[in-house]
């Protein structure tokens, strides 16, 4: 679950946002595009929050005599609200020796592709 103090960080920067915003727009156009842009960028820390609680979660559920933390990894991808980085761990199957991100499979984010799956 995402923790209240970052879903309140996230609707200040956007609430300080529209503030500044209302101050320098000339027009609705302008108005529109600005409030657009923080939005999406709200909306981009939102889903990275949301992520890395998934990931938590699939990596408490996991077997951990069959998968092993290896650490922690960094994923750029592009999504409907812009370019996000979120962090998730990565696993070792301690049979085949195989790498996985849990997080990634279970989201359907194929390896090497920078575009999200929508």
């Amino acid at each position: 679950m995402i923790k209240i103090r970052q879903l309140v960080m996230v609707v200040l920067l956007l609430a300080q946002g529209i503030f500044e915003v209302l101050k320098s727009a000339n027009n609705l156009e302008e108005l529109e595009g600005q409030i657009q842009v923080l939005v999406q960028k709200a909306a981009g820390m939102l889903v990275v929050e949301a992520l890395q609680e998934i990931d938590k979660k699939l990596g408490s559920q996991r077997d951990s005599a069959e998968l092993k933390n290896i650490g922690m990894r960094l994923r750029t991808i592009i999504t409907g609200f812009g370019e996000i980085t979120y962090r998730r761990r990565m696993y070792q199957n301690t049979k085949t020796k195989k790498y996985h991100f849990l997080l990634d499979e279970a989201m359907g984010i194929e390896e090497h592709r920078r575009l999200s799956p929508r």
